[in-house]
Order: structure tokens, then sequence, then C-alpha cells
């Protein structure tokens, strides 16, 4: 490009220095010709230089606009990762409460069990406290009818229990 500035600048000054009438029509027509064709040359190279330098300006604005969506992803990206720790250190701590929770149950079903097999024996025993107050009361009715008094100890405290 520079070549044909320097062409395009030197031959028109070449012309003033080459006296009148010692160069031909022809060879004249010819440089005229060449010069013509160099400056439509020049001409079309500066238009694509210009068309060049406006998809580079375009080419810039995109990374530009490029650049700013990457931050904005990367941003998300670590905004997500975070998040990602968040939920993964909820979950085993919800873990480590449902393990525990779990061995509870364990031991409240445990509990439960014991507690029903305790219930059911003291069942066992109100049945058969209750079979003796029966027995004892029909037997102080027994001796009441007899007319023979009863030893008051011995009647007066398992129906209290019995009672209880």
């Amino acid at each position: 490009m520079r070549r044909l500035r320097l062409c395009s600048c030197v031959l028109p000054l070449c012309w003033f220095f080459v006296p009148a009438g010692c160069v031909s029509q022809a060879e004249y027509d010819r440089i005229a010709q060449a010069n013509l064709e160099l400056q439509d040359r020049l001409s079309d190279a500066q238009a694509e230089r210009e068309k060049m330098r406006a998809e580079l300006q375009d080419l810039k604005r995109q990374l530009a606009a490029c650049k700013q969506t990457l931050a904005a992803e990367r941003a998300r990206a670590s905004d997500l990762a975070k998040k990602c720790q968040d939920l993964a250190s909820a979950k085993s701590a919800l873990e480590s409460r449902l393990t525990e929770t779990l061995r509870s149950a364990e031991a409240l079903q445990i509990r439960l069990e014991r507690t029903r097999a305790e219930l059911s024996a003291a069942r066992e025993q109100i049945k058969m406290l209750r079979e003796q107050v029966a027995r004892l009361q029909s037997e102080v009715q027994r001796l009441k009818a007899s007319g023979q008094a009863p030893a008051t100890g011995e009647t007066a405290a398992p129906t209290q229990r019995g009672a209880q």
C-alpha cells in the first residue's frame, strides 16, 4: 500500500522535471493509464481498509459483549457452586439428624416394648389382686353371714390395695 502511495505521489512530480515534448503521446497515455489504474487500486484498497476497520470495530464490540457475558456467567457459576456447597452441607446435616432420629426412634421402640410388657404384667397383677379381693370379700360376706367377725388386719389391707 505504501508503494501505491509512493507511486501515486512520485509519478505526477516526475512530469514537472521532464521537459515538454520529450515524451511521445503513446508513452504519456500509457503512464496516464497506469496512474489511473493505480489510483483505482488505491481507492479500492482504501475502501476495503475502511470496511475492514468497520468490521474490526464490530468484532471489538462483540468481544467486549462476550467478555461481559463471560464475566456474568462466571459469577453465576460461582454463585451456583456456593449454593451447591450450602446444599451439600445442609444435606449432610439432615442426614446426621435423620440418623440420630432413627437411633432415638429405635431406642423409643425398645422402651415402648418394655413399657408394654410392664403394663401387661401390671394388668395381670391387677387381675390377680382383684380376684384376691373378690375372694376375700366373699369370705367376709360368708363370715358375716355365719356370725363370725373377720380379723380386721386381714381384710382391710387387700381391699385398700384393690381400691387403689
